[in-house]
């Protein structure tokens, strides 16, 4: 008998070391959840009132704006020279509004950008960007003496890089808070760059053979260059790098891979890429981010709070554009606009 006693509290007590190093919390199941949906293509043109909570959308064939719930408001066909952001848009030389209402001409020698921050005309020699409203009137002007190579931008910031290597970050009006500027390197081009949402991290893809991503950060007011890697991959002249998770993660395109890196315990993983890269977005759950990977078998791929990517949904038929909504996600495919969340249950 005492025996067997001693025999069930070994067990317990091996048990209890077991779960303790080697056990996992039962998390919740994490569901998809559709949204609405909505078929673009064959539909008579919608013009309807513009709100707060206009979102812009893309397909294969069409282009416009669309409420939260799934309401058109605007829609065209055709991308030839399209730029476009969640306050207007601009096709065929015109700048319009969300209502599909002209609104302005792009002056001669001026090329559009719009991003969800703002709306941009980069001159077509590249020696100047400049911020415009939607009726045309200039907010701020930058000219540099290099051609502008890269550009990004936040609520707070704008940051540009140019062919000679200089990286000039403004705050929202267009004036010049820091310069950085380029190493002693033969070819020092700017190929991407990225500032984190709280202004105090800021990223730059630059150089060739090795290219390389610098990693600074501000402290007590003062820019520090805090690490710097040697990117693997082909040479690429437009590299997408993105802050995310409040800017504890940097993930940046390579052409056949995409990497995550990980700036609180410097880990690094890597995900192949077999398609167009889309972008990323981070979910409502601070702790997961959605990318998405087009062409004829695009999929969307939701990544942990680490960087690896632990489930694929592949897409029925080819993904063109990737949007965000506070409910979830926005897709646009060939021909139907989709909008998605995912849930803990």
């Amino acid at each position: 008998m005492k025996r067997r006693k001693t025999s069930i509290f070994l067990f317990i007590v091996l048990l209890f070391v077991y779960l303790l190093l080697f056990g996992r919390s039962i998390e919740p199941r994490l569901s998809g959840v559709p949204v609405w949906s909505r078929v673009v293509a064959g539909q008579s043109e919608v013009l309807g009132h513009a709100g707060d909570d206009v979102l812009s959308f893309a397909t294969a064939d069409h282009f416009g704006y669309v409420t939260e719930e799934g309401k058109l408001l605007f829609f065209s066909l055709g991308k030839e020279r399209l730029a476009m952001n969640k306050s207007g848009f601009s096709y065929g030389g015109r700048m319009y509004d969300a209502g599909g209402t002209a609104a302005g001409i792009v002056p001669s020698g001026w090329l559009p950008f719009f991003t969800a921050q703002g709306s941009y005309l980069v001159a077509s020699d590249r020696l100047a960007i400049e911020e415009v409203s939607l009726s045309g009137q200039v907010l701020w002007v930058k000219k540099v003496p290099s051609l502008i190579t890269a550009f990004s931008d936040t609520p707070d910031r704008r940051i540009l890089g140019t062919l000679n290597g200089d990286t000039y970050l403004l705050d929202s009006k267009g004036a010049l808070l820091s310069h950085f500027a380029p190493e002693a390197s033969g070819v020092p081009v700017v190929y991407g760059v990225a500032v984190s949402d709280a202004s105090d991290r800021l990223a730059l893809v630059r150089g060739i053979e090795p290219q390389k991503l610098s990693l600074y950060e501000k402290v007590e007011d003062q820019w520090q260059l805090r690490s710097e890697w040697k990117l693997p991959g082909v040479l690429l002249r437009q590299t997408s790098v993105q802050f995310l998770r409040g800017g504890s993660l940097l993930r940046l395109d390579r052409g056949t891979s995409l990497l995550t890196m990980d700036l609180l315990s410097g880990g690094v993983s890597r995900y192949n890429l077999t398609g167009r890269y889309l972008g990323s977005r981070d979910l409502s759950d601070p702790s997961i981010s959605a990318v998405l990977v087009g062409g004829s078998e695009g999929h969307l791929s939701l990544f942990d709070d680490k960087g690896f990517s632990f489930l694929e949904i592949g897409m029925k038929g080819p993904v063109f554009w990737f949007g965000k909504t506070s409910h979830g996600l926005l897709i646009g495919y060939q021909d139907r606009l989709a909008c998605f969340s995912f849930e803990r249950k």
